[in-house]
């Protein structure tokens, strides 16, 4: 599937269709995914993803630690444009589908970290 060092392709995401047929609450969730991630990548144009490690079991469910960095190119929130980089730790849970497309992920990041690295010491 993936291996460390790697990045997550787009297209190993199943589409919005895997969500048709479900309650307006997950295609209201996934919108906002696709919208916070739309709003990242205009603010961090460099922003990047690696693959650090990564493991997976038979019933399609995978634990990945991937490190997103990207230097800011505007601003982003309540975060002020400094022209700083970041380099922020996340873990992803996935469960792929019999597919192979990613129907499902979680994911885990230490925040206040990130707004320290842009020299703010409260988190909005």
């Amino acid at each position: 599937m993936f291996s460390a060092g790697a990045s997550i392709p787009k297209s190993a995401f199943a589409s919005k269709d895997v969500f048709s047929g479900e309650n307006s609450r997950k295609q209201r969730i996934t919108r906002h995914i696709r919208q916070l991630l739309a709003t990242l990548i205009d603010a961090f144009p460099d922003l990047t993803n690696e693959v650090t490690y990564i493991t997976a079991d038979e019933g399609g469910n995978v634990a990945a630690e991937v490190v997103i960095s990207g230097t800011q190119a505007k601003p982003y929130g309540t975060i002020a444009n400094q022209g700083l980089h970041f380099d922020l730790p996340h873990v992803f849970l996935f469960r792929v589908g019999k597919n192979g497309l990613i129907e499902e992920v979680t994911g885990y990041w230490d925040n206040a970290d990130f707004y320290r690295q842009f020299g703010r010491l409260e988190v909005d």
